[in-house]
């Protein structure tokens, strides 16, 4: 199960209209920095697995403006395969491809165009998130992986005191596609 948290208004729209059409980058956009919405693991609506406090906190956290405005939160299940999913949390396999792509002479070339676009400070969650959809978009285009509909990632949340502790608290996603999720199990929970 995954978990979102938003504003009631956001919350509202997907229990009304379901997730909106995820507008992906292309390798255009990505590379002349006008690709939009870049989070972490790419460009996607993210869920936490299994945790609905670290979906809130998250969203408390992630922009000022949220520190004090209530979360609402919704919970659904994805339709996961290995196919669709790039797994960068325990498949060693996607692991180790994708270390090999960006480790690529031509790739790091690739890499310092991105940086000069996606850089946001020391975490480098954008410049990750554009490399990782630039990893996707090169997978597809030379048909070495389908159509990937979204990214399992580890999550490492900053809490409020000032020692940056890189162990992972979670599991996020980014749905990529929302063909993904069974909208039928999208619902609302209460008292988180």
């Amino acid at each position: 199960m995954l978990y979102h948290s938003s504003t009631e208004k956001s919350i509202n729209a997907i229990l009304d209209n379901g997730i909106e059409e995820i507008k992906l980058p292309t390798i255009d956009s990505l590379t002349n920095g006008t690709a939009k919405g870049i989070g972490s693991y790419g460009v996607g609506f993210y869920g936490y697995l299994d945790d609905a406090k670290l979906s809130k906190y998250f969203f408390h956290h992630k922009l000022k403006n949220n520190k004090y405005r209530k979360a609402y939160t919704i919970r659904f299940n994805i339709r996961e395969t290995k196919e669709n999913v790039l797994n960068l949390v325990n498949d060693i396999d996607d692991m180790k491809f994708f270390n090999m792509f960006w480790s690529d002479e031509e790739v790091q070339d690739i890499l310092k165009k991105l940086e000069n676009e996606y850089s946001d400070g020391k975490y480098l969650k954008r410049l990750q998130g554009a490399l990782i959809e630039y990893y996707i978009l090169k997978l597809e285009d030379e048909q070495k992986m389908s159509h990937v509909k979204a990214v399992e990632g580890s999550s490492i949340t900053r809490r409020d005191h000032n020692k940056e502790i890189t162990i992972p608290d979670g599991i996020e996603y980014c749905i990529r596609d929302k063909s993904i999720v069974d909208s039928k199990s999208i619902n609302f929970v209460e008292g988180v």
